[in-house]
């Protein structure tokens, strides 16, 4: 992959289209799966992405906008100290790692399938070596709406960790009280 190393290396990290993609560096990563930090158009943390391998259509180093995102990288490690918390993963397995932290946590996490078109998020309720399941809640309310069954298999990104989700996490304890 070449996104990790000693040095972090920024990148735009490209998964289904070659219009849009994520701007971030590998914090660790396997022969099938890598672990990203990711920023936002600002520059400021925002998540942490696992990633399977063979779902990254391609990973682009050294851009003008990377170059102004690096500025925007320092401004912001000047200005505040870090709010991402990475975990201590082994390397290999990080999505049942991942998986299991995320419910242990009981926290929010978003998911993407290779069967599904849309991003799922949710609170992961059980999880095992095959599937998880996942209550899905609602982004315009902060309820829970369902709860799918989903195989680990098919899971090929988790965002966790991002400021997003536990926004939403937030509101639904506040309102679900």
């Amino acid at each position: 992959m070449q996104c990790e190393g000693s040095k972090k290396i920024l990148c735009e990290i490209y998964t289904t289209s070659e219009e849009s993609f994520s701007v971030g560096y590998a914090v660790r990563e396997n022969e099938t799966e890598t672990l990203f930090k990711v920023f936002d158009e600002l520059g400021r943390e925002c998540a942490l992405y696992v990633i399977k391998k063979s779902m990254i259509v391609s990973l682009v180093k050294e851009t003008n906008y990377l170059k102004k995102m690096e500025v925007y990288l320092n401004y912001w490690s000047k200005a505040i100290k870090s709010n991402i918390y990475i975990p201590e993963l082994d390397k290999e397995n990080m999505f049942n790692q991942v998986l299991k932290l995320v419910n242990e946590s009981n926290s929010v996490a978003t998911i993407r399938t290779l069967d599904h078109e849309e991003l799922m998020t949710g609170f992961i309720s059980k999880v095992d070596d095959k599937k998880i399941f996942l209550k899905c809640i609602s982004m315009e309310d902060a309820t829970i709406y369902d709860e799918i069954m989903i195989l680990n298999e098919n899971i090929w990104f988790i965002e966790f960790n991002s400021i997003e989700n536990n926004i939403l996490s937030y509101a639904y304890d506040i309102l679900n009280k």
